[in-house]
């Protein structure tokens, strides 16, 4: 079976976006049907960004909470199997005028990356089973950006810090629902990770570094290790950095990796093209 999943990873700033856009390039002048899902797609098939997750009682309770918004509520909620799923920010921008602030803070705090880990990882994996059934009868080739290794790890180990294998094991099960895609793992490194890091900053808004510096350093991960600032977030990465090294050595897949170091787009171009030859 041909690929139909190709996954691109690795650490922020190792050029991940770039590289999954000129995936899709090769891709389009293969004249291969393909669809690109960049992090941060809030139409994404398999991962839930920026979405809230609530049980029957706490969705009653929601509800009940906020009687004068009901019906507003029920507009903006999908229900499914497991429960009342609200894309909070895609509705916002729709209902912008409509969405009260205290009722905001309300559903935020059910993201379903901020729920504990077991119940993220059953949504997430239900997900992706979802999206791998439908995949199957399609003739479309997937490129997706950070959910595979990358997701697990932050939630696990960054906001939870766990032991590596729980991360690795949210991982291994993944992979055995997404093997009947015959996906390809392209995983980027940078020989200077400090360097790519500032780099990004440069190209970055402001409220992107401080989400980020606080993510790495006030999670239980970053308190741990006493990570204070840019210098504590940096020395987060390079130790998330070779955990994911670990984990990607024993991923039993198609994978490739690639030194991104050069910031060279018709080389990248090339050594995607060598691997893309191989896999389709």
């Amino acid at each position: 079976m041909k690929t139909k999943l190709i996954l691109i990873e690795g650490l922020p700033s190792t050029g991940k976006s770039t590289t999954a856009k000129i995936t899709k390039e090769i891709l389009d002048e293969l004249g291969l049907d393909n669809e690109l899902f960049l992090e941060g797609n809030l139409d994404h098939p398999a991962d839930y960004d920026r979405v809230a997750y609530l049980t029957e009682t706490e969705y009653k309770k929601l509800i009940k909470n906020n009687k004068s918004y009901e019906d507003f509520i029920k507009r903006i909620t999908e229900k499914k199997e497991e429960g009342y799923f609200i894309a909070y920010h895609k509705k916002l921008k729709k209902w912008e005028n409509e969405f009260p602030e205290d009722l905001f803070k309300q559903i935020v705090k059910n993201d379903i990356y901020e729920i504990p880990l077991e119940l993220n990882k059953e949504l997430i994996l239900n997900n992706w089973k979802r999206f791998v059934k439908n995949a199957k009868e399609q003739e479309k080739i997937y490129i997706f950006e950070c959910v595979f290794v990358q997701n697990p790890i932050t939630v696990s180990i960054i906001r939870d810090n766990t032991d590596r294998e729980v991360a690795f094991e949210y991982v291994y099960e993944l992979l055995e629902i997404i093997k009947k895609l015959n996906p390809v793992l392209i995983y980027l490194n940078q020989d200077n990770i400090e360097k790519s890091f500032n780099k990004v900053i440069e190209e970055r808004p402001e409220w992107w570094l401080d989400f980020f510096i606080e993510y790495y350093t006030n999670r239980a991960f970053g308190k741990s290790r006493n990570l204070e600032g840019l210098a504590g977030t940096l020395a987060g990465m390079k130790e998330i950095g070779d955990i994911q090294s670990d984990l990607i050595k024993k991923l039993d897949m198609d994978k490739y990796t690639l030194n991104n170091s050069h910031y060279n787009k018709k080389k990248s171009k090339n050594n995607l093209k060598n691997i893309l030859k191989e896999v389709l």
